[in-house]
């Protein structure tokens, strides 16, 4: 709770351009990173691992 209270806005010369912003986007790969996500959560043990 008192976290929040020393949450502040994020100064606008820290913004990303619409040209970086576009580059990310273009970088992103989605598919990959959720498929990881799942595995990580899931893990490879699966019954073993109960």
């Amino acid at each position: 709770m008192f976290c929040n209270l020393f949450v502040r806005p994020v100064n606008e010369k820290h913004y990303m351009t619409d040209q970086q912003l576009a580059r990310e986007r273009l970088l992103q790969h989605e598919d990959r990173v959720t498929a990881d996500a799942v595995t990580a959560a899931r893990g490879r043990f699966r019954v073993v691992a109960l």
